[in-house]
């Protein structure tokens, strides 16, 4: 499961949950979704061309994962599930 971190997270995301206790993971999230968790940051977002509003549209946000993240990952049971 260890080496399955580094399909999920690069090396400076990794780096960072070693020496701050977390890192900012990218993930794609509706515009606007009352569901979407508290980010960190978003990428702009190019307006709609054709006049439409964004609905249904995603942006590339950062989530703040920390540690606990990283063990809940870690300590996956691959072979049972």
């Amino acid at each position: 499961v260890r080496q399955g971190l580094r399909y999920d997270f690069n090396e400076a995301q990794l780096a960072s949950f070693d020496a701050r206790g977390f890192c900012l993971k990218e993930f794609w999230l509706p515009i606007g979704s009352p569901s979407n968790p508290p980010t960190e940051a978003g990428e702009d977002v190019e307006p709609p061309t054709d006049g439409k509003a964004s609905e249904g549209a995603w942006r590339k946000c950062y989530l703040r994962l920390d540690e606990r993240y990283r063990q809940d990952f870690l300590s996956l049971d691959i072979r049972a599930a």
